[in-house]
């Protein structure tokens, strides 16, 4: 296991150092379920059972980093991975799956997957679904460890994307169409009787005198007969696409009743992910670490500023979790030999620099001087 920096609590919160073990244990696990720590919270849910305690005991006897509750995984060959593994079967077979991997025990996913839960959230939050469940389900909910929130997110996501729905298409231009027909219609009707009169007072008439009069209030005459032929066309285009959207909308609606159970899961444990990813923020906020405070600075006073800060500091946290960096000092640490470790690097480092520009206007907007230069991050060969 790996050290990124492990949690630092005040010394009045740390249990005694005294005493017999079995009470400093004790003393530690009731601790733990205090502080409900990011790295613990992610692999075992929120405390509540002895078997939480017993787990949470054994994983922080070991070194952990604030967002990865068993640091970077050991190569699959690596005899002195042994320990991180065996730690991993025991944690997945508490969660209820077969195996657990670096991603699975890391607070902030990766960037991919947590696009995939944010248009999932978006895709869930409906006030529709937040009274299907009790209090008590709810909180069973928020004590389950993130995987299992995350497949709960992923499945109900899932089960709207695919729902069979019958949209028709065109009803509003059309619906603007008869609305304008039905607003001109007294219109055209007057407008018709006026050109067959018209037309009535020139009959008789040498046709020499009248040809062109004629001929106009002809032309105007079946101008506005059609536009009043076209209204009930129109209605009954209007008629037929709203009785396919009630069709539509008795199967979403029977869809909504058959689904509720599982995207109301879903949608609570998107919020529950939510909340981890933003206490495990505050308390890098609260306390950073001297690498973030080096590279981003502190934490700027306004929402766009801190916004950018806590999308920083969630990167390098991943990144040091991920590739087991040490450096109390660097963000990223040493440039890695290697192809594909150097391309890791660059591109977090580039994604960095981008957050940085943020940062900046952050700090400016909260009214404190802008420092003379950016903290600097090492961007690597270019």
């Amino acid at each position: 296991m790996t050290e990124s920096s492990p949690a630092s609590p005040s010394e009045g919160s740390l249990p005694p150092a005294g005493g017999a073990g079995r009470g400093v244990l004790a003393a530690q696990a009731r601790w733990l379920e205090e502080e409900q720590p990011a790295y613990l919270v992610t692999a075992l849910g929120r405390p509540g059972s002895p078997a939480w305690r017993a787990l949470a005991l054994e994983i922080e006897s070991g070194i952990t980093s604030r967002v990865s509750t068993l640091g970077a995984a050991p190569p699959a060959h690596a005899s002195q991975g042994e320990e991180w593994r065996g730690l991993a079967g025991r944690i997945a077979q508490y969660q209820g799956v077969t195996a657990v991997g670096f991603d699975e025990l890391c607070v902030f996913p990766g960037q991919t997957q947590r696009l995939q839960e944010q248009a999932a959230l978006s895709l869930l939050e409906t006030r529709r679904w937040l009274g299907v469940l009790s209090p008590r389900e709810t909180q069973k909910i928020t004590n389950m460890p993130t995987l299992v929130l995350r497949r709960h997110v992923t499945f109900a996501a899932l089960l709207l994307d695919q729902r069979p729905r019958i949209r028709p298409r065109g009803l509003a231009p059309v619906q603007a169409e008869i609305a304008d027909l039905q607003a001109h219609q007294a219109a055209h009707e007057a407008a018709v009787r006026e050109a067959r009169a018209r037309l009535r007072a020139l009959r008789g008439r040498p046709a020499r005198e009248v040809g062109a009069a004629a001929v106009r209030l002809g032309a105007r005459l079946q101008a506005h007969q059609a536009a009043l032929a076209r209204l009930p066309v129109v209605q009954r285009q209007v008629d037929r696409l709203q009785a396919n959207l009630r069709r539509s909308s008795d199967r979403d609606s029977r869809s909504n009743r058959l689904h509720q159970l599982p995207v109301a899961i879903g949608l609570h444990s998107a919020y529950e992910l939510a909340r981890r990813d933003l206490e495990a923020l505050i308390a890098l906020e609260r306390d950073p670490p001297e690498y973030l405070a080096r590279a981003l600075g502190a934490v700027p006073g306004v929402a766009e500023g801190r916004a950018a800060w806590r999308e920083a500091a969630r990167l390098i946290e991943r990144y040091r979790a991920q590739h087991g960096i040490e450096d109390p000092h660097d963000a990223l640490g040493p440039r890695p030999s290697g192809y594909a470790g150097g391309r890791a690097r660059q591109e977090i480092a580039e994604l960095l620099q981008a957050l940085q520009v943020e940062l900046h206007r952050g700090v400016v907007l909260g009214g404190r001087d802008a420092p003379g230069e950016l903290p600097g991050i090492d961007l690597g060969p270019m």
